[in-house]
């Protein structure tokens, strides 16, 4: 079950190297982290799988201390989709904290796209970046969502802790219409106006594509800054897809078996591409296999 804030509850506490753990309890830790501009914030959400415990890093904590962008980090105890008894109350530290931010916009993938979209207004972001979010994984709600069906049984859903979609935040949403994702946009769309921005196969979380292209930076920053026209974005993309071993696996593993010479050529170039990920050295191997070169698989 649910462990309840009780007495074991802090706000604002300085931990030196420009960072403030803005609240804590047994469930949730916000953490700010302040660069040189502070009228810009990201507040960003833990995805699925990123660790349990406090004692690490947010969701791309290092990567926005790089370019030098202020952030908050909302990280629950475990996989449990932010259904926390105190969560609004985290929440509401957060955005005492950022009174006087000029503009704030939330970020997540997947579990964590899921909490940047359903926390967005009450946090006044202008913006959301929510890439492979989730609607909900509420069996009540999405019947058709199996890839978390335990966490979803074990977890006690109650209304006041899954918040209304966002009315006041622009909400751009990233995803692989190739995929069960497609679904959740979709129920998405029906509540709210979202811009949406397909990459196909880029399977799920659609974030790690978008970086191979080199163009999440760019994205998460034309976000942040207000910028009205992302049209550029799934054209730009599809351009530099080639060289993005994330697109290579997907698109390998999505072909019918008739055309298995063209999936194993296309896991040699993903591995050629990035020599050590794990999921391009798999695909290879069970390629492979296919292709009767069983020995050769050994290897990988």
């Amino acid at each position: 079950g649910l462990i309840w804030p009780c007495s074991f509850v802090s706000r604002v506490k300085m931990q030196g190297d420009n960072t403030t753990e803005v609240f804590r309890s047994e469930n949730i830790v916000a953490r700010a982290v302040k660069c040189d501009d502070v009228s810009r914030w990201v507040v960003t959400f833990d995805n699925y799988g990123i660790g349990h415990g406090f004692e690490r890093d947010g969701f791309s904590q290092g990567f926005l201390r790089e370019q030098g962008l202020s952030s908050v980090h909302i990280m629950g105890r475990r996989e449990d989709w932010y259904q926390y008894p105190d969560m609004m109350d985290a929440v509401a530290a957060v955005r005492e904290y950022l009174a006087e931010a000029e503009r704030i916009i939330t970020y997540g993938s997947s579990m964590g796209g899921y909490a940047a979209l359903r926390f967005a207004d009450a946090l006044g972001a202008d913006a959301v970046l929510a890439l492979s979010p989730q609607y909900s994984i509420n069996p009540a709600k999405v019947p058709f969502e199996i890839r978390w069906l335990q966490d979803a049984r074990r977890i006690v859903w109650r209304p006041e802790h899954e918040p209304a979609l966002p009315l006041k935040a622009r909400a751009v949403v990233v995803y692989d219409p190739m995929t069960i994702d497609r679904c959740h946009t979709d129920l998405i769309s029906e509540e709210i106006a979202v811009q949406p921005i397909p990459v196909r196969y880029s399977g799920h979380p659609s974030g790690w594509m978008v970086a191979d292209t080199h163009l999440l930076s760019p994205l998460l920053l034309d976000v942040l800054n207000g910028v009205d026209d992302l049209s550029r974005y799934p054209q730009a993309i599809r351009a530099a897809r080639a060289q993005s071993s994330t697109y290579l696996i997907n698109l390998a593993r999505a072909l019918p078996s008739r055309r298995s010479h063209v999936a194993l050529a296309l896991a040699e170039r993903a591995v050629a591409i990035k020599p050590i990920h794990v999921d391009a050295l798999h695909c290879l191997a069970d390629n492979l296999v296919v292709a009767g070169r069983s020995e050769e698989a050994l290897i990988y």
